[in-house]
């Protein structure tokens, strides 16, 4: 019996039909290997030079904004206001890692893990909403893509994400992304929300400050960072409780800032 089937499962694997059909997939995935491979030679050589200039010299403007000029009526003469990573209050740059990437300084541009989740979560939603994206590829995204929701564009982000990662420092892609993020209607850079939101210098804000900045990111268009919207409030909280946790903020800091936030008159 087993010689039997030893025999039929030889004639199948060395039958002509077999070889040809394995011969075809190998043929398709190779294919399809190459086309992938310089798709992303293409992608990497369009944008080299600009993701190069970044090293030295901050951008003006960016896709999204050009896009929010088009669509939402933001002001042609739109420039967005600049402040070096040394300006930016230490505070702020570990509410952002907590509240968007909280591994930001260990990966390469990507969390694995937060993508495989947003990925269930759109099979399990039909939808393409959520992208599980870290800092580095919401600055790509906003740097030099459209907001459209298409497979096409994410592969573009992720070969555009591989290249910033390759060619700027952590600490630049930090600066970048917070000056050119949206933190609002016609408000984008941490620079001019602190002064939209707050009427403060950077480095002026108080921890409860940044913290709603931070906090609104992910909704710039729907959330407002002053307002005690339920969705704020909670997202605050958790990024606060993080920032404590971490040692980030005294427990004094803590204490006072959780009270302001949520109005507890001692």
């Amino acid at each position: 019996m087993r010689s039997l089937l030893f025999e039929l499962l030889k004639a199948i694997f060395t039958s002509k039909a077999f070889l040809r059909t394995v011969a075809a997939v190998l043929s398709l995935l190779t294919l399809f290997l190459l086309s992938f491979v310089t798709y992303a030679f293409y992608i990497e050589a369009e944008y080299k030079d600009l993701i190069l200039n970044l090293k030295n010299h901050n951008p003006t403007t960016t896709s999204l904004i050009e896009e929010r000029k088009s669509n939402s009526g933001l002001n042609k003469n739109e420039k967005l206001e600049w402040l070096a990573f040394s300006e930016i209050p230490p505070l702020m740059i570990s509410a952002v890692i907590t509240g968007e990437d909280p591994n930001f300084f260990s990966h390469k541009g990507f969390n694995f893990k937060a993508i495989r989740n947003a990925l269930m979560d759109n099979i399990n939603d039909g939808s393409f909403s959520k992208g599980g994206s870290t800092i580095s590829q919401q600055l790509a995204k906003n740097l030099f893509l459209s907001t459209e929701k298409t497979l096409e564009r994410k592969a573009v982000e992720t070969f555009i994400t591989i290249s910033l990662e390759k060619n700027l420092s952590k600490e630049r892609i930090l600066e970048l992304y917070l000056n050119v993020v949206e933190f609002g209607p016609s408000t984008f850079g941490v620079k001019k929300a602190s002064k939209t939101f707050f009427n403060k210098a950077v480095s002026d804000l108080n921890t409860e400050e940044i913290i709603r900045l931070i906090t609104v990111l992910p909704k710039p268009s729907s959330v407002h960072p002053t307002q005690d919207d339920e969705w704020l409030l909670t997202r605050a909280t958790f990024i606060l409780e993080r920032l404590n946790r971490q040692g980030v903020i005294t427990k004094q800091d803590y204490c006072r800032t959780y009270r302001s936030l949520h109005n507890i008159d001692l």
